[in-house]
């Protein structure tokens, strides 16, 4: 009986399709003589249905648009984010961080266009946040490094929204600096960390390398007390015990075999990493 009412189903189907086949060729159809599509659209203004979809039409045009810009906005502050740490990098004299921080400043005014896209009604912030987040945890990682090369401490995150409302100078509107972003920039900042303590080895200074030894174990500890459900978070954890054994071996280095190992960088397992 089930096959039987599956047949004449098929049947129906087939001549419900047969049948507006031959309504189509017998009229409408640009083919046969009938009215040109281009018609057919003339008249969706009478249409509610097709006047709404035309709404849904520009609401997607518009979200689509205002992604792509802020996808672009983010690509120009990770570039100019980077610029800063290969500044800090290379920063011997306090001269040397008075000038990074001076440019700092441009970089900020990078986040105004980031603010005003955010600002109308209809947008939310979490809507676009992954956007515009990798820009943002980029100059998280620029900022607390040179705060680090500053103080030797680590910027917090209330600390480091203040400074980005009065580094763009004017009200941050829905724009704020969550808190996966800072964990995300300072979980990047280890990495810095690594690359400038072994970088100190090879210019014979010791207690800066133990110092950012203790401030890289004391950051891996607090992460790994996280709980977290975040595969970034996660992946970066991971790669930050790499950057810890890194300097771990690095100040166990300088204490073993002392000055060969001032004499010789090279010999410091991750000193060609951290060069590069």
């Amino acid at each position: 009986k089930s096959l039987s009412l599956i047949e004449e189903a098929k049947k129906e189907r087939w001549y419900v399709k047969d049948s507006s086949m031959r309504r189509g060729r017998g009229r409408g159809s640009a083919a046969s003589g009938g009215a040109p599509r281009a018609a057919v659209h003339a008249q969706s203004g009478d249409n509610p249905i097709l006047a709404e979809f035309t709404l849904y039409s520009a609401a997607l045009d518009d979200k689509h648009d205002r992604h792509e810009r802020l996808v672009k906005m983010s690509r120009d502050i990770t570039i100019a984010s980077k610029r800063l740490i290969f500044q800090l990098h290379r920063a011997t004299t306090p001269q040397d961080i008075s000038a990074v921080e001076a440019a700092l400043a441009a970089v900020f005014q990078l986040f105004g266009p980031v603010v005003d896209e955010l600002a109308p009604a209809n947008v939310q912030y979490w809507q676009y946040h992954r956007a515009f987040s990798p820009g943002l945890q980029e100059f998280i990682e620029a900022v607390t490094f040179l705060e680090y090369r500053k103080t030797g401490k680590l910027l917090s995150r209330e600390q480091l929204q203040s400074d980005l409302q009065r580094g763009v100078g004017k009200d941050l509107g829905k724009f704020f600096v969550s808190d996966s972003d800072y964990l995300l920039g300072v979980a990047d900042l280890t990495g810095e960390l690594m690359r400038y303590c072994v970088n100190c080895v090879a210019c014979g200074n010791r207690d800066t390398c133990h110092s950012t030894c203790e401030t890289l174990r004391h950051i891996y500890h607090e992460f790994l007390s996280l709980t977290t459900t975040n595969r970034d978070l996660d992946n970066k954890i991971q790669t930050m015990q790499a950057s810890v054994k890194k300097v771990e071996l690095a100040c166990f280095s300088v204490i073993v075999r002392g000055g060969a190992v001032l004499e010789d960088p090279s010999a410091v397992e991750g000193y060609d990493d951290a060069q590069g």
